[in-house]
């Protein structure tokens, strides 16, 4: 790692100090250690922040030898020393502690020029009492301007933890060997926060990129092929020059024997408008019809009268019902009743469960889900599957002629750890 044998020491002091420069710095000692309130006070949970920073992030033209940070409080300094990372990489070559809330970081050599760099001060950097102080980031250029792109996405685990993943860019070029290749010679540096999601910022535009995710098992700092896993986008990323975010990018963590999840939806549409939403649409039709008939001769609402224009042709205005009014509204209520028992007759071929199954090569049954029309197989291995449903009118498991059948046009392709959703698909009615 560009920072992983630099030394830590003390900046000694200064024998021209005066003795009154010595109280002021003893003083200054003093306020600072009180991290906690005397005679056993609370404990302290105020979180550290960045209260400087040299160079200032976003300065351009500036080809710093030592940056230097200075912390609200006191810092747990292995922490900042250890979960530091300069990018491109820039070998530290020591951490010096000026003041108990001021580090120098000595570089080992000056930036390239014309280059953006991030600093990124993981969540594992931590105040003397373990308050977090990241993931906190900065920016700087050695050239006249900044990459102005960014990237949003989520890093989503099953077995494997998410939540504080480090996330690396790289040209695309540079990474042909991801699986295997050492989480050094990024260009960019992000990390996951608690729920998984994560954004990079400070991208170049119209450059191919790599984007992955890492899960370090034992929090090296580096890629171990027996117990780490990274999790990559398959294709490269570009930021055009209109483009400020690219966002909705998700990274699995996931090992090569993880299981998925396979969901979707069994759509008969004969039952979308049908049975039960028939039945209470019809209900609501003849309330409102007798409660018109039961008006009569009054004057028709202007929000009543919609409903009997249709049957007797209502002109625009207030109107009267009159008897001829009422006789067809009456035979409309008799349709009703008979479209009600069509409906009752609907319902009860519609609550019938449908029955969605899963087969492996076309032929080995996996699983079954059996209810309404949404269905779910969890803890699916990957490979390649079928899927197929029916309406099971007769209760006997089997597709019979009429029962309404479908599937998916093709296999589906499930890769570990993932979701593979909206796998949607019509019941058409068999002969």
């Amino acid at each position: 790692m560009a920072h992983a044998r630099h030394r830590t020491r003390a900046r000694p002091p200064d024998a021209a100090r005066t003795a009154a420069g010595w109280i002021v710095l003893l003083l200054a000692a003093i306020g600072c250690a009180q991290v906690e309130p005397p005679n056993g006070g609370p404990e302290d949970k105020t979180l550290p922040r960045v209260a400087g920073l040299h160079p200032d992030s976003g300065a351009v033209g500036v080809t710093p030898d030592t940056i230097s940070i200075l912390f609200s409080k006191p810092m747990d300094r292995p922490s900042v020393r250890d979960w530091t990372f300069i990018s491109p990489p820039v070998p530290i070559r020591e951490t010096i502690w000026t003041t108990r809330s001021r580090v120098d970081l000595v570089l080992d050599r000056r930036p390239d020029s014309s280059r953006t760099y991030t600093i990124l001060l993981g969540a594992e950097v931590t105040d003397r009492r373990r308050n977090s102080l990241g993931p906190w980031s900065a920016v700087f250029s050695t050239g006249p301007r900044l990459d102005t792109g960014a990237v949003e996405g989520k890093v989503i685990g099953r077995k494997l933890k998410a939540a504080g993943a480090y996330v690396y860019v790289w040209r695309w070029s540079d990474s042909t060997a991801t699986e295997q290749i050492e989480p050094t010679g990024q260009l960019r540096m992000g990390q996951a926060k608690a729920d998984g999601t994560f954004r990079v910022n400070w991208l170049p535009r119209n450059e191919p990129l790599r984007i992955c995710a890492l899960y370090d098992a034992s929090r090296d700092r580096s890629f171990d092929s027996d117990d780490d896993v990274w999790g990559c986008l398959g294709e490269p990323l570009v930021l055009d020059d209109t483009t400020r975010v690219l966002a909705g990018f998700d990274l699995y963590l996931v090992l090569s024997d993880e299981p998925g999840t396979l969901q979707g939806t069994a759509i008969d549409s004969s039952c979308i408008a049908a049975g039960e939403p028939a039945l209470l649409r019809l209900s609501h039709e003849a309330d409102s019809l007798s409660a018109l008939i039961g008006r009569a001769p009054g004057a028709v609402s202007t929000k009543s009268r919609s409903l009997a224009d249709s049957l007797v042709g209502f002109g625009p205005g207030p109107r009267k019902i009159q008897e001829i009014d009422t006789l067809a509204i009456r035979l409309r209520l008799g349709q009703i009743d008979s479209l009600r028992t069509l409906a009752r007759t609907d319902s009860v071929r519609c609550a019938k469960p449908i029955i969605v199954r899963l087969f492996e090569r076309d032929t080995s049954l996996v699983s079954e889900a059996r209810g309404k029309e949404s269905y779910e197989f969890r803890d699916v291995p990957a490979g390649s599957y079928e899927i197929r449903g029916f309406r099971d009118l007769n209760g006997n498991g089997l597709v019979d002629p009429g029962e309404p059948a479908g599937g998916l046009p093709d296999s589906i392709t499930l890769k570990p750890g993932r979701t593979a959703d909206k796998l949607d698909f019509p019941l058409r009615k068999g002969r």
